[in-house]
């Protein structure tokens, strides 16, 4: 997509924007034509700070030998979209061509399951184009940068001819990864796909409400498997404290039992001494020695 191409689409799926300075020129080296999808992240961090922008439009992570722009396009929590390059950018990094051919395809599972990566062995800054949602990814997106990532998403896919298979989290991509976050890409694909279907004027786009109630049930779900694990992991605990415990009493029975062995035994001997005539336990002293057998003796 041109810029000019990329600010047609935005605007004909409503898709609120910014546009960074420098972004219809701006792009790493490389190829970037043959363009399969849409990958989505989350940056790690809950800054919606003009600096931040900087970092992941001009700055980079240069020193890492990683310099920007480490995305497409970034959206923010409130939904605002910050479009800040044109080509190709350093955000998929390798990932897995069994995911890539799965997304060229746009016919495999994606809509019950999230993708399962294979090895990295495939350069996908080449071929994805990279959204950053601004957040943390600590629990699911803001209702508002749902909507938008939607929304970006949509304009992608429609341009290209694409469906919503085109569309997948970094994880999908590399094993490497976790974004976006607590944001289930099968989820994303369900809820783009219908947003593809009703169009860029249709009516069936989900609100903030519907999207932030489904979110909230997911994290629900989330949080509940979470706590079932913990109790199961606390039982294991307790059953293997309570075998400590009972080893420790049996060691300690017989310890005891021991303990009154000896002390027995000692009792019987004691009763053995107190038998004997007193003078077998007398010592006595050895009989002299003549002084003239005696090789020590002087004169």
């Amino acid at each position: 997509m041109t810029a000019d191409q990329t600010v047609a689409a935005l605007r004909k799926w409503g898709v609120k924007f910014r546009e960074y300075p420098g972004w219809r020129t701006r792009g790493r080296p490389g190829a970037f034509g043959d363009v399969r999808g849409v990958i989505v992240h989350h940056t790690g961090s809950n800054s919606q700070s003009d600096d931040y922008l900087n970092f992941l439009f001009v700055r980079g992570r240069a020193e890492e030998g990683i310099p920007g722009p480490l995305c497409n396009v970034s959206t923010d929590m409130d939904g605002d979209l910050h479009v800040g390059a044109v080509g190709r950018a350093n955000h998929a990094g390798r990932g897995s061509q069994t995911t890539l051919s799965r997304v060229t395809s746009q016919n495999y599972a994606g809509y019950t399951a999230e993708l399962r990566p294979g090895a990295d062995n495939v350069d996908g800054n080449a071929h994805y184009y990279g959204n950053e949602v601004r957040y943390d990814g600590a629990r699911a997106m803001t209702a508002a940068a749902y909507r938008t990532a939607l929304l970006h998403a949509a304009a992608v896919c429609d341009f290209h001819g694409w469906n919503a298979l085109a569309v997948i989290g970094h994880r999908e991509h590399t094993r490497r990864k976790t974004d976006p976050g607590r944001n289930p890409m099968n989820k994303f694909r369900t809820d783009l796909a219908a947003v593809l279907r009703a169009g860029p004027d249709g009516d069936d786009m989900a609100n903030a409400d519907e999207v932030l109630a489904e979110l909230r049930k997911f994290q629900a779900a989330e949080a509940q498997r979470y706590a079932d694990l913990a109790n199961r992991v606390q039982a294991l605990t307790d059953q293997e404290e309570g075998r400590y415990a009972d080893l420790q009493r049996r060691v300690q029975g017989l310890v005891n039992q021991e303990a009154g062995r000896y002390e027995d035994y000692v009792r019987r001997f004691n009763a053995i001494l107190a038998a004997l005539p007193n003078g077998a336990n007398q010592q006595t002293d050895p009989e002299p020695v003549p002084e003239s057998d005696n090789p020590s003796a002087t004169s």
